[in-house]
């Protein structure tokens, strides 16, 4: 049994159970990447400097930007974004018509503009680790327990938008 914020007692089973909050999987990513890179550093390219600001800023906000509507849309919802918490409400307005997971895609989207910024394959290859967990032991659990607690309802939403990017028109 866990306490949670509503002052009832639920169950971990009422909630993904991913114990490793994905913002702290991101952080640990960037931190090894960083660290690793001061040992071994390997730059991505010493040329190209305005094209690395410029690819690696546009990243970064636009990253900023999506992982902002995202969670902009759980907070309006009154639901939390916290994967180890219940889900109160199916989102699937606004940004989640594009995408099932626009957070995670803004988090990658950060720590790959991070790195073309930083100059570091060590932290692009950061990125690549985080999207692995992301997709095998985070999103594999929320997906398994949406379903059971949003049934068909979840289904449907499976069916008409992808996980990562939608970019065709939904009817």
């Amino acid at each position: 049994m866990r306490y949670d914020r509503s002052m009832n007692y639920t169950s971990l089973s009422d909630s993904p159970g991913v114990p490793l909050l994905p913002p702290i999987a991101f952080a640990l990513c960037l931190g090894m990447g960083v660290l690793v890179d001061s040992f071994f550093p390997t730059p991505l390219a010493h040329h190209f400097i305005f094209a690395r600001i410029f690819f690696g800023s546009v990243a970064c906000l636009g990253g900023g930007w999506i992982l902002t509507l995202g969670f902009r849309l759980f907070v309006q919802a009154k639901t939390d974004p916290l994967t180890t918490r219940p889900a109160s409400t199916l989102v699937t307005t606004g940004i989640y018509r594009r995408s099932r997971n626009p957070m995670y895609i803004g988090e990658i989207a950060i720590l790959v503009g991070i790195g073309i910024l930083s100059n570091s394959w060590w932290i692009l290859a950061g990125s690549g680790v985080f999207c692995c967990y992301l997709r095998y032991y985070v999103i594999r659990r929320e997906e398994a327990y949406l379903l059971r607690r949003f049934g068909d309802a979840y289904g449907l939403y499976c069916r008409t938008v992808y996980r990562w990017w939608t970019l065709s028109r939904l009817r």
